[in-house]
């Protein structure tokens, strides 16, 4: 849930797999776009007029390593998460000549070689060039509208039913709503954790108070260097003692009836704080 949109319950942090896939597919729009670049004259070189990128099945095997065809395959990982990637690129008459008449996609939706496979069989030059084309595409991470990589997180990022959504304050700078996260999900490194995930320590115990094993409860309310703290922010409010909460239940922002709302999202806030 870090990761996930703030409308699914989560952080906006973002999957760096989405972030990923939309730089990637931004070298295609610089592939059509950039059509005079020594770079692309060199990929053109090396995988034909379209640069292989309407070729994701047939791929050279020397190439099979290399960063391009990372970039080719962006596309396939797109398509199976249904996005629509390569039809968002549209091609129209125009002054220019960096259209390959069969191998990319300018009239419809599919390329001619795949519309008309006997007619493209019979073609003696098959990497040959529209003559009068040009590119035309809005923002170079944008279909329909939306950054891609938003668009990716939608479809990698699906949340089941017994997902609880990320805890969240606009009061908070957005590092102690991942703590909170971190919290619920036990990734505080105190000892206990740290000894179930192997880690060999002389002791478990509270290195503070040592007087009982130092769980994320306890290093957060119960060891008595907390109480304290907790107490004196009670203080504070007015609130009287600090009355024994767990963890979640202050993430969750039980805060004292006789606060208001706005005072009870305020107190919510101190307390992560």
């Amino acid at each position: 849930m870090l990761l996930h949109p703030m409308g699914m319950g989560g952080l906006n942090i973002g999957a760096l797999k989405s972030e990923n896939l939309a730089l990637l597919g931004k070298w295609w729009w610089r592939f059509k776009t950039e059509t005079n670049a020594l770079w692309v004259k060199i990929i053109r070189s090396i995988y034909g007029s379209c640069g292989g990128l309407m070729m994701r099945s047939d791929i050279p095997r020397s190439s099979s390593l290399g960063t391009w065809t990372n970039i080719i395959l962006a596309a396939k990982a797109l398509d199976d998460l249904h996005i629509p990637f390569c039809s968002s690129f549209v091609k129209t008459v125009g002054d220019g000549t960096a259209t390959s008449f069969w191998n990319e996609i300018w009239v419809g939706d599919r390329r001619l070689r795949d519309r008309f496979p006997r007619l493209f069989r019979l073609e003696s030059s098959k990497e040959a060039l529209q003559r009068c084309l040009v590119v035309e595409h809005g923002e170079q991470q944008q279909i329909y509208g939306k950054k891609l990589s938003a668009l990716v997180d939608e479809h990698l990022l699906s949340i089941g039913n017994n997902i609880i959504e990320t805890f969240r304050n606009n009061l908070v700078p957005k590092k102690l709503e991942i703590f909170s996260w971190r919290v619920i999900k036990k990734r505080i490194p105190v000892r206990t954790e740290l000894d179930k995930r192997g880690i060999d320590l002389h002791s478990v115990r509270c290195p503070l108070c040592d007087d009982d094993l130092e769980t994320i409860d306890h290093a957060l309310i119960f060891c008595k260097h907390s109480m304290e703290l907790r107490n004196r922010v009670f203080g504070w409010w007015g609130l009287g003692n600090f009355t024994n909460l767990s963890s979640n239940e202050i993430l969750r922002g039980i805060a004292p009836s006789q606060l208001s709302c706005r005072g009870k999202m305020v107190w919510q806030a101190v307390e992560w704080v």
